[in-house]
């Protein structure tokens, strides 16, 4: 069919197309490997060669100083008597005379280089399939498994949900997933890039930082909206005590409901008081400010096993994180008052979302799918 090639000059335009013919892209072995590991092709494909991670480095070299900012306690800005009515955008928000940008700034483009040394190459393919429209993309790294500190129980939580469920967030936690993710922020932050935020957040919480964090998430947790969800209820002061809005963990129901009271009791506010209200039976904890929404999310509700959860989400059982939402569940997006009527015309033919992650054998993957009516 027809084509064209878009260069800054015509004679790169030219260059490309000459060494196309001589050696056209479609023959590369990485280029076949990365658009396989992306699905069947689609109306769009998009491609990075594993030689790129040179441009990566050289991306990293311009964003150099970013890391300076995060890598020194001398630049967080000092806890007041209330640490969370402090302005962060005053005139002098690091207290003194630090600048957070000073320094080198070679620090973090050799470890972003580093983590570009790993790069084997990525592909995104965009398609229309049964009647709904997927983006999924697959990206190589040696580390990538390793760094992202998940496992293949994203979804554990989100099936148990309510069949009405209007939004669930799930994520799969493995042994020890707080060193994973530290260990990648120490890549860009620098060497002990997260030691004081736990440091400022254990003072503030009184938890023993990463191990409460660890209990308290359990094995697999899932954040979850109801249909009948009123949303206008998050600009009010105070959690709304009939808001549908939960948090469900997979973990030790007795250590876990220790720590939230624990939370509460240090942060002496009614307010969190009402938002981590939870009930508990042997194996799940459900947290948030509606007693009979707790009640309901507790039960096992199928919500896998309804067409919609089915028809959005892509490989649940395998992935490490998952996004669902049901745009049919109840009037919690339509029924915003504010909401401007060609935005509700457009999500009408709209039925669900869904979006998962997970790991195979070094290749990370991720299918965004948009299902309709």
């Amino acid at each position: 069919g027809d084509w064209a090639v878009v260069a800054e000059t015509d004679d790169i335009a030219a260059e490309v197309t000459e060494a196309a013919a001589d050696a056209p892209l479609a023959a590369d072995d990485d280029f076949q490997r990365w658009t396989g590991e992306a699905g069947d092709p689609g109306i769009l494909t998009a491609y990075v060669a594993p030689e790129a991670a040179e441009l990566l480095a050289d991306v990293a070299e311009v964003f150099g100083g970013f890391g300076s900012a995060f890598s020194g306690d001398t630049c967080l800005p000092p806890l007041g008597d209330d640490p969370f009515g402090d302005d962060p955008f005053s005139e002098d928000p690091f207290g003194g005379a630090c600048d957070p940008f000073a320094g080198p700034t070679t620090g973090m483009s050799d470890q972003l280089a580093g983590l570009a040394d790993d790069f084997a190459g990525a592909a995104l393919t965009i398609r229309f399939d049964d009647g709904g429209l997927e983006l999924e993309a697959a990206v190589g790294s040696a580390d990538v498994e390793a760094a992202s500190g998940v496992d293949d129980s994203g979804d554990d939580v989100v099936v148990t949900l309510p069949e009405d469920t209007a939004v669930a967030f799930g994520l799969g936690f493995e042994d020890g997933w707080f060193d994973a993710i530290a260990e990648s922020a120490d890549e860009v932050l620098g060497e002990g890039g997260l030691d004081a935020f736990l440091l400022m957040a254990e003072e503030e919480t009184g938890l023993d930082l990463p191990d409460d964090l660890e209990t308290l998430v359990g094995e697999s947790a899932a954040l979850a909206l109801g249909g009948d969800a009123d949303l206008t209820g998050f600009e009010e002061p105070e959690p709304p005590t009939d808001l549908e809005l939960a948090l469900k963990v997979e973990g030790d129901a007795d250590d876990i409901g220790d720590l939230v009271d624990q939370l509460v009791r240090t942060s002496g506010d009614d307010s969190l008081a009402t938002l981590l209200g939870y009930d508990a039976d042997d194996d799940f904890v459900v947290a948030g400010p509606s007693s009979t929404y707790r009640a309901s999310v507790l039960e096992d509700g199928g919500l896998g096993e309804t067409d919609a959860y089915q028809d959005a989400v892509v490989n649940g059982d395998e992935a490490g994180a998952v996004l669902f939402v049901n745009f049919d569940a109840g009037p919690w997006l339509t029924g915003l008052p504010d909401l401007p009527g060609e935005v509700r015309d457009n999500l009408t033919p709209l039925r669900a979302l869904g979006l998962s992650a997970w790991n195979d054998d070094g290749v990370g993957h991720a299918v965004l799918r948009v299902t309709t009516e």
